[in-house]
């Protein structure tokens, strides 16, 4: 077996992952390879979202490609890369879908799903939330959720939230929205904490930024009951 080809590892909208779910493919890929280095992975997907597993367990941001459209990571003694992502560029593409009756009708009824599907555009790349944390924000807590552990903060000056993948130097407060997670030095957070509530009400009225799309897809899964 050299070639494994999985098909949308990018999940729409409503369907779950597997728990660890890029851990299990490695798993799956050694189990099909061997270590004998015959083996190739491809994965497809359209443009859902850039909050899934993969991403998130390989630090991959579309935002940042080369020209080509390309991200390449865990370059090896040969100078070859273990990893690489390809992104295309299809404008062109969404052009000529979108000059049919059928790329009319889905452009103009559901421009959310054409973006993605068509335009190969995330609908969580947008910056519409990002901002950076000031100097005068002052550390509140830390939030372990199912896709990364991210720093709170409060600013008293513009009473707004900052929630960032980067964490203080000092001694944390950590709270864990997930109990297989618990551990000592750490408190569950439950959806009826005084705190999280105070969370819920900042992002509810535009009261919290956050320091990349990735975080801010992490705080609606937070936030939803």
């Amino acid at each position: 077996m050299k070639t494994i080809i999985f098909d949308e590892f990018v999940a729409e909208k409503g369907v779950q992952y597997l728990p660890s779910e890029a851990s299990k493919l490695v798993n799956f890929y050694n189990t099909v390879d061997r270590s004998k280095d015959k083996t190739r992975v491809i994965m497809l997907a359209n443009s859902v979202t850039i909050n899934n597993p993969y991403f998130i367990q390989y630090k991959v941001d579309p935002r940042k490609v080369d020209k080509n459209g390309f991200i390449r990571q865990a370059k090896m003694a040969t100078g070859e890369y273990y990893m690489i992502w390809h992104f295309p560029e299809a404008s062109e593409y969404a052009n000529e879908v979108k000059a049919t009756k059928y790329g009319q009708f889905i452009h103009a009824t559901d421009p959310e799903y054409f973006e993605y599907a068509v335009s190969n555009k995330f609908a969580d790349g947008t910056n519409k939330l990002v901002a950076i944390k000031p100097s005068s924000a002052r550390y509140l807590l830390t939030l372990e959720t199912g896709t990364g552990i991210f720093s709170v903060w409060y600013d008293m000056k513009s009473s707004m939230y900052f929630c960032q993948k980067k964490r203080p130097n000092a001694d944390e407060d950590i709270v864990t929205m997930d109990p297989r997670k618990m551990s000592e030095g750490k408190r569950i957070g439950l959806f009826t904490d005084k705190t999280m509530g105070r969370l819920r009400s900042a992002y509810r009225h535009d009261k919290m930024r956050f320091d990349e799309p990735a975080t801010t897809n992490a705080f609606v899964e937070v936030f939803k009951r």
